[in-house]
């Protein structure tokens, strides 16, 4: 997910925590329910020049950061 224009970090915890919330609601399929979860890595990226690839590699980057951390 790619937040163009954010006013603060505290805004993207925001956004990250209800993603969280969401997807922590166990999903029903065929009369099963099937508990998910998922890790979020963040990314500031504020160089308008950089490349989409840079962004990625940051934030995937990121994402391993928190998941090693638990």
């Amino acid at each position: 997910m790619l937040l163009p224009s954010v006013e603060s970090d505290d805004e993207v915890r925001l956004v990250a925590e209800r993603i969280d919330e969401a997807i922590a609601e166990p999903f029903e399929i065929e009369g099963t329910r099937v508990p998910m979860s998922v890790a979020i890595g963040i990314a500031y990226f504020p160089d308008p020049h950089g490349t989409r690839e840079e962004l990625f590699v940051a934030a995937d980057a990121d994402m391993y950061r928190v998941k090693r951390a638990g």
